[in-house]
């Protein structure tokens, strides 16, 4: 195991411990928390005094030393406001905890199931090639908003992911944009790649992929990574091949 992701099993072990009940800044009561990963805890929150319920994301301290990245994630938010798959931003603070300055972003509690989770109520932890396709969609039209604002999501997976059936198709909402490094267009090509690689895994992965119907094939382009880039160098390109394919070929 490398040392990084040791010492980010030794924060998740650790964990921030916060107790329900701890009040932030007077306005925010803290509820049980919802989840954890590599940048920090999500905890259920309420308003004070309107009990509008929400939920906080508390950064460990060692992968947020300089708060440089809390900053630029809670400015991200801000510009992706109107982009219907992001999660809306509210609110950013400070507190200590254990004599440590811990930061935090409080977010709207958004409806839907973790996709992951999802997938575990269905069949094989597969869906129907048509299905998967109308919660792509919905999905790949979700990320080409941000990528038409010159964003980008940066780690798209079922653990990312919130769903809810409506009617026919989807509603999903993604969660945890990550900060790369280096610029936006290659990253953006890469957001492509996780999508097609989400189609994959919704038919069932290799099982389902070799009977399934064309346009998956053309979307996932046999897991080629090159292939993909260029035909998609963004989700708007992918949304665009989506909704004119041509069905009768």
């Amino acid at each position: 195991m490398k040392k990084n992701a040791l010492d980010a099993c030794r924060s998740k072990d650790r964990g921030f411990g916060f107790p329900p009940g701890k009040v932030l800044e007077r306005r925010y009561s803290l509820g049980n928390p919802i989840g954890s990963g590599w940048e920090g805890e999500v905890y259920h929150l309420t308003e004070t005094q309107t009990g509008i319920e929400r939920v906080v994301k508390f950064y460990y301290p060692e992968r947020n030393p300089d708060r440089r990245r809390t900053i630029r994630l809670a400015r991200r938010f801000h510009r992706l406001r109107e982009c219907s798959v992001v999660l809306q931003y509210h609110h950013y603070g400070e507190i200590i905890w254990r004599r440590q300055p811990v930061d935090y972003m409080v977010s709207e509690l958004a409806s839907g199931r973790v996709l992951d989770d999802f997938l575990d109520d269905q069949p094989q932890r597969t869906l129907a090639a048509f299905e998967a396709l109308h919660l792509v969609q919905a999905v790949a039209s979700g990320v080409a908003e941000i990528h038409d604002l010159g964003a980008y999501h940066g780690d798209i997976h079922e653990d990312n992911i919130l769903v809810e059936r409506q009617g026919l198709g989807f509603r999903v909402r993604l969660i945890d944009l990550y900060l790369h490094p280096s610029g936006t267009n290659g990253h953006q090509r890469h957001d492509v790649v996780d999508i097609a690689a989400l189609l994959y895994t919704l038919i069932g992965g290799k099982r389902g992929y070799s009977t399934s119907p064309d346009i998956v094939k053309q979307i996932v382009c046999g897991r080629q990574r090159a292939r993909l880039f260029r035909k998609f160098p963004n989700a708007r390109a992918l949304c665009e091949f989506m909704v004119s394919y041509d069905w009768s070929v």
